[in-house]
């Protein structure tokens, strides 16, 4: 997503916060998932101010499910 979005291509944001969005979904990772919503609203709406914001929480939501998973794999 950073790349894309460095690169100013925004629809493989478009399409990865899609994707994220149904997957984190199964998780019951609501969070995560509200953001992934957001995301895609924005660049649907081709706006790019705040999208590195919502990344960075996505990717921190992202991170505490990893470890919430592999803890319960114990």
């Amino acid at each position: 997503m950073k790349l894309a979005m460095a690169q100013g291509d925004l629809k493989p944001v478009l399409h990865l916060a899609h994707a994220l969005k149904g997957t984190l979904a199964m998780f019951g990772a609501r969070p995560a998932v509200e953001l992934a919503q957001r995301m895609e609203l924005l660049v649907v709406q081709g706006e790019t101010e705040g999208l590195d914001e919502l990344m960075e929480a996505l990717h921190v939501e992202v991170a505490q499910l990893v470890v919430a998973l592999q803890l319960a794999k114990v």
